[in-house]
């Protein structure tokens, strides 16, 4: 059996974190890869994995996606998102 592989990243926030805000990154990122890889380990399909993914990414503040959104320097915010399911080549965005 091949191992599932999920990979995460928290944004571009314009920089690094501080020294002081790394772990909480840190952690916050390992909480929810695991989440994710929980749900390829138990049987869920990379679409479900990756939907459970994206939602606690954006619904962590912490994070510039969704809720969290970076503002632009016209003062306005833009989001996008996209998924392709490679078995069915189906494909949505927003």
């Amino acid at each position: 059996m091949v191992k599932p592989v999920l990979i995460i990243h928290g944004g571009a926030r314009g920089g690094f974190p501080t020294k002081a805000m790394t772990p909480v990154f840190r952690d916050a990122m390992k909480e929810i890869v695991t989440s994710g890889y929980e749900i390829l380990l138990s049987g869920g399909s990379a679409v479900e994995a990756v939907t459970e993914v994206t939602k606690l990414l954006e619904d962590n503040p912490i994070f510039n996606a969704g809720r969290g959104s970076k503002i632009q320097s016209d003062g306005k915010i833009r989001m996008s998102a996209a998924l392709m399911d490679g078995v069915t080549s189906r494909f949505s965005g927003v």
